[in-house]
């Protein structure tokens, strides 16, 4: 079947569940035509959506701000790799300018003040930071990449939402559709754009499965409703807890292991849950250990795990959180852009005598957002920093929990976000302390205490 076109292998794979003939023999029969024709009766018109998710294509793009990249990556059912700001220098004069601060004269002197400081204080700070990570290695192995990952990790707080990225999406029709009309009803200019761009890309393997992309007014609604009963608006926050429980299921120990029991079992799982709660917790533990015991840490757990879910409000840097966005096996409902929760300072910034620095080129990225917000709400979120703090709601079910951990605070990683991967930890541990017990010892990883002691200096 080589050198057919995507929308015709789609009805290629479609047609066998109504024909007996091999997929090489239904493939003869095809034509880019037909499968065109096919798409507008049954995909579009009886809505076999699923039909699109066998034409996949891959798309670079390029000179993409990271708050664009937010709404890229904003889709669960896609790949994507980034271009990284732990390995790579970001270009000083690669940042966007949204178009209506470009008309205003006053807010783009503003604007470019305020980008260009950050960006000429990270650029400045590159070489210090790199004879600082040095100093610390001083008589250790270590390689060239780890001494860049480790000078970049402090640098990178420096960075605006404006800057210009690089990334490849890899994703099937149904999703392709589902995400450009997402991003042109985002009433972001550049999204907007960027969505046309991709749209007339996506044409050229499916011109049919895209083709009726387009605004959706309802998407709009929700991107942009306005909560008129300000009573419930909270605009300053005194509670700077990183991660805070807002809702978990209390009775996980009984429905996990009720839910082993009963796929090995022929009963109703209720009348399985009802006699599994006359046990002690010791014979439900016990259930656990038996089970799981040839388990190791490169094993995912069972998804009778997934019925459990515990959500978390999380407060962190934007350089965290924009790490965070890309486990997408969970449900995060995030706050706009902004510099209100105030923001990060890394420890070295200050061992280098830059942290006056570090202050001054935030402050003056506050200022200048603060003053475009009045007139253009959207564009001012360019100005917001890496080191500026974000509030999310993140629910996700146990299984995933245990899988986010491990990734998210292996001490190879970057140490802002160990630091809420283990502030999750640490309150889940509050929650389910017998079943944490299981798969999580204090030795293996840093504690939330200690990261913030090594790395930070301020919490501002």
């Amino acid at each position: 079947m080589n050198g057919l076109s995507e929308e015709t292998l789609a009805v290629c794979f479609a047609k066998c569940s109504r024909s007996g003939e091999t997929f090489d023999v239904i493939a003869k029969e095809l034509s880019d035509e037909k499968s065109g024709k096919f798409h507008e009766k049954w995909v579009v018109g009886y809505g076999h959506s699923s039909v699109a998710e066998h034409a996949v294509v891959r798309l670079a793009m390029e000179n993409v701000s990271l708050l664009a990249v937010e709404w890229i990556q904003d889709n669960r059912l896609a790949s994507y790799t980034e271009k990284s700001s732990r390995y790579q220098i970001y270009d000083k004069n690669r940042y966007v300018i949204p178009e209506d601060v470009k008309r205003d004269k006053r807010a783009l002197k503003l604007y470019k003040n305020a980008a260009d400081g950050l960006l000429g204080a990270y650029h400045e700070m590159i070489e210090p930071l790199n004879c600082q990570c040095l100093k610390q290695l001083s008589g250790q192995e270590y390689s060239e990449a780890k001494i860049k990952g480790m000078c970049m990790d402090q640098a990178r707080f420096l960075l605006p939402a404006g800057m210009m990225a690089n990334l490849g999406m890899t994703a099937n029709a149904r999703v392709w559709e589902y995400a450009i009309s997402k991003w042109l009803s985002s009433g972001i200019d550049e999204v907007i754009d960027m969505a046309k761009e991709v749209k007339k890309e996506v044409e050229k393997s499916c011109p049919v499965l895209v083709k009726y992309a387009a605004e959706n007014k309802y998407l709009k609604d929700i991107y942009f409703q306005q909560i008129t009963n300000h009573k419930l608006q909270i605009t300053k926050n005194k509670n700077k807890k990183p991660v805070r429980v807002v809702d978990w299921d209390r009775d996980a120990l009984d429905k996990i292991v009720a839910s082993l029991i009963y796929k090995k079992s022929f009963g109703e799982y209720k009348k399985i849950e009802r006699k599994l709660k006359a046990k002690s917790k010791k014979y439900k533990i016990d259930v656990l250990k038996k089970l799981l015991k040839n388990r190791t840490e490169h094993d995912r757990l069972p998804r009778d795990f997934e019925h459990i879910y515990i959500s978390f409000d999380v407060l962190c840097d934007q350089g965290a959180y924009y790490d965070f966005k890309r486990n997408r096996m969970m449900t995060q409902i995030r706050q706009d852009l902004g510099v209100e929760n105030g923001y990060m300072m890394p420890k070295m910034i200050k061992e280098i005598g830059m942290d006056k620095k570090y202050n001054e080129v935030i402050k003056k990225a506050e200022e200048a957002y603060f003053e475009i917000r009045k007139k253009y709400p959207i564009s001012a979120q360019y100005l917001v920093t890496k080191a500026h703090n974000r509030r999310f709601l993140m629910k996700m079910n146990l299984r995933e929990l245990f899988y986010f951990v491990r990734l998210r605070a292996r001490k190879a990683g970057n140490f802002a976000y160990r630091r809420i991967a283990m502030a999750i930890l640490e309150e889940a541990k509050k929650k389910y302390p017998e079943i944490m017990k299981l798969f999580f010892e204090e030795k293996e990883l840093d504690s939330r205490g200690s990261i913030e002691k090594e790395y930070f200096y301020k919490f501002v």
